[in-house]
């Protein structure tokens, strides 16, 4: 039998996958909370990314937990790898086996098949 792979990190697009905005008001997208705490109660390294002005992102993620880090890309475009890796970076991940992407954005996930990231 076949071990479950280990996730190591998990990255979130942050307006498609842990936002939602309800009256041009953000909101974390139901369960997006629970599953955040999950994850750090399991020690995973988690970051949000968005293709955002700093000051915009850190606006939308104010409904986030504090201690949940984010990286707005302003470089290359996606599907370009770029904002995964600059991401991981950020993170201080030591590989990119058992880096997982989590999006609902078509152009972020290719991003993240492009980085070698599981998706």
């Amino acid at each position: 039998m076949l071990a479950a792979p280990v996730i190591r990190s998990v990255l979130f697009g942050l307006r498609d996958c842990l936002l939602q905005v309800i009256d041009q008001q953000p909101r974390p997208a139901p369960g997006a909370l629970a599953t955040l705490a999950s994850l750090r109660d399991a020690q995973i390294p988690c970051i949000w990314l968005d293709q955002l002005p700093d000051a915009e992102g850190k606006h939308l993620a104010e409904v986030l937990p504090a201690w949940l880090p984010g990286y707005a890309h302003k470089g290359t475009p996606w599907p370009a790898p770029d904002p995964c890796w600059q991401a991981l970076m950020a993170m201080q991940a030591e590989q990119l086996e058992g880096c997982v992407l989590v999006s609902g954005e078509p152009e972020l996930l290719q991003a993240g098949l492009n980085a070698g990231v599981w998706t």
